[in-house]
């Protein structure tokens, strides 16, 4: 994810340099998946919250609720007419609709972030309890568990039997080979990414008592009023990625200090 935390921080340099296409251009790209679990939320927000018109090719909804409201309003009866092209013109507007469309992907994208913090409080529990370290990410654990096989494997085989080598392998460890090390990281990526699809079966419920996920929604109408409104620069700009990316920042230092 230090991708889209790059991206976003040279969105904010280009935006207050001037630029401000190029850091739309920018902070809009999102390297996430697109999985099934974000199709079908990008669908309900707009369906379901919003009841705004929506076709992915595998849903279809015509119902516009805020078009509707705006009509009920006596207030703006003899503007009809003038709102009715407002509204076509906004519905004709590719752009806009491009804006809208990477806001609620935006939205869709936290949950990509709550599955890597489940990820990483995850490997990092698994780490204290087995080797009693803080082990935030699989670059840490990875070479962990490589290590640990390695001991296993060396005492197991060593000459004058497993108890010796114990006491032999305690004074000198092994060395995992390179293939180990990769092969270890890599079998732990391949585990965090299957777990990641399951891991809103634990963080929905807790972001759900903690009102997070409210929060958000409130956060996701307010960037949606602005761009209604003619906001060209409103964006909904998600928080949980930085948090996610803690993890990531201390994994990548302790593997760096590890190297050298």
């Amino acid at each position: 994810m230090l991708p889209y935390v790059g991206m976003q921080l040279g969105g904010a340099a280009l935006r207050r340099l001037g630029a401000r296409h190029a850091a739309r251009r920018l902070s809009s790209r999102t390297p996430f998946l697109d999985t099934d679990v974000a199709r079908e939320l990008t669908w309900r927000l707009h369906s379901d919250l919003l009841e705004l018109p929506y076709d992915d090719g595998r849903h279809r909804t015509d119902k516009d609720a805020l078009a509707e409201a705006i009509l009920a309003d006596p207030r703006v009866a003899a503007a009809v007419d003038l709102l009715a092209t407002v509204a076509k013109r906004h519905a004709d507007d590719p752009e806009r609709q491009a804006r809208l469309r990477r806001i609620l992907e935006t939205y869709a994208g936290t949950r990509a972030a709550a599955a890597d913090l489940v990820n990483s409080v995850l490997l990092a529990s698994a780490g204290i309890a087995a080797f009693q370290k803080l082990t935030p990410g699989t670059l840490t654990l990875g070479p962990m568990i490589a290590a640990a096989l390695a001991h296993q494997a060396a005492v197991a085989s060593f000459p004058l039997g497993a108890s010796l080598g114990g006491i032999w392998y305690g004074l000198f460890p092994a060395t995992p080979s390179a293939a180990l090390v990769a092969g270890a990281t890599g079998g732990l990526m391949l585990l965090t990414a299957t777990t990641a699809a399951f891991a809103g079966v634990v963080s929905d419920p807790l972001q759900r008592a903690l009102g997070l996920h409210q929060r958000r929604l409130h956060r996701l109408i307010d960037a949606l009023g602005r761009e209604l409104k003619g906001d060209s620069d409103a964006a909904f700009h998600a928080r949980d990625h930085y948090v996610a990316r803690v993890f990531d920042l201390i994994d990548l230092a302790r593997a760096a200090y590890r190297a050298i």
